[in-house]
């Protein structure tokens, strides 16, 4: 488990605002995805409560369960992936919120929660949404047109099709290390159901995979760099990895697209951890995170999405008009929401996805 410490403070400093730690200030210890909030949206909120906020990062969503799994972590509140938090549930470790007030949870919900919650009933009570994105195909244009003139450019068929993958070989593809979010976009390819636990439908997801791993080149939690380096030319990836890339000069020929045969939305959610003994900082911070003001400056930060015309009219980045990015209602009828496997199917799952990725 790899972790980076960042002292919030330290970085604000750089930028202004906000005095060193120490004296009689409280301090407020957030979890949250690398490189997943705004530091001035820290900062802000810092002197707004008074706060020193301490921000511990992670790379992969298994790092984070594991983290929270095991208790006594001293984090106040984290945010994990939708994937983990029914197994985290199960093994209660979570604090119930539903008593609580939180005046700004619409604004996070964007009118997504109640299809999740028609996914996962048993979060409601538990966790309270921070961004929500989606999978899909990430694609140097000009590069799959060169080696694929006729490859049809919105369809999973670009890297599930073993031909496919191996014409693109060259310039690289990688596909994200998120095994519960791939399989079932395997299984939407396929025609099957996304959320299927059939032992046969889970082999026919990983004949496909086990086709086209020798032409991919990484399997990786970010491919942000390699999208805009040009290290791959195609990748499957989450949105909020794939708009950085196509909003950077660099990555001018960065195309993404939501696949036609579906693919999964997901959301990132704010849960506090059950050993937490005063919880009104950590509901605050939550409250805090749904301001109108804090959205406009998160969003574009993370790259996620933002569905009211008044958020985004805040928001001065053409690329958030990409329906990937605002997630109209036509858009949103055809996405799907992936239901976490129990502890010993993901832990089945896991080994399964390691050996593929070695070629055992």
């Amino acid at each position: 488990m790899r972790l980076k410490v960042l002292i919030i403070t330290a970085m604000a400093m750089l930028i202004g605002g906000l005095p060193a730690m120490g004296g009689d200030r409280r301090e407020v210890e957030l979890f949250n995805w690398q490189r997943y909030v705004a530091p001035e949206v820290i900062t802000h909120m810092s002197e707004d409560f008074d706060w020193n906020v301490r921000l511990t990062t992670y790379e992969r969503a298994d790092d984070a369960e594991a983290a929270l799994l095991a208790r006594g972590s001293g984090y106040e509140l984290a945010v994990i992936a939708s994937e983990s938090v029914g197994r985290l549930i199960d093994a209660g470790v979570l604090r119930d919120l539903s008593n609580f007030d939180i005046a700004n949870r619409a604004r996070l919900e964007q009118g997504l929660w109640g299809t999740f919650i028609e996914a996962m009933p048993e979060a409601s009570k538990y966790a309270v949404p921070y961004a929500w994105g989606t999978l899909g195909l990430a694609y140097d244009v000009e590069a799959i047109q060169a080696r694929l003139p006729d490859a049809p450019m919105d369809s999973w068929s670009l890297l599930f099709e073993p031909d496919n993958a191996k014409a693109l070989q060259d310039c690289g593809i990688s596909i994200v290390d998120s095994n519960e979010e791939v399989i079932a976009a395997i299984l939407t390819y396929l025609g099957r159901d996304p959320h299927s636990r059939e032992q046969e439908d889970l082999d026919a997801a990983f004949e496909v995979l086990e086709a086209i791993a020798p032409y991919v080149r990484y399997f990786d939690t970010d491919q942000y760099e390699g999208l805009l380096n040009g290290k791959v030319c195609a990748a499957i990836s989450w949105s909020a990895n794939s708009f950085g890339p196509m909003s950077e000069e660099e990555g001018g020929q960065v195309r993404y697209v939501l696949p036609k045969e579906g693919t999964n939305l997901w959301t990132d959610m704010f849960v506090i951890p059950d050993d937490v003994e005063e919880i009104e900082p950590s509901l605050r911070l939550i409250n805090h995170f749904g301001d109108p003001a804090v959205i406009a400056a998160n969003a574009p930060y993370t790259l996620t999405v933002v569905r009211s015309d008044d958020m985004r009219a805040r928001i001065e980045e053409p690329y958030y008009d990409h329906p990937a990015l605002r997630l109209p209602d036509d858009v949103a009828d055809r996405l799907y929401y992936v239901k976490p496997h129990d502890g010993a199917g993901k832990l089945q799952l896991d080994r399964r996805w390691r050996k593929m990725q070695l070629g055992l």
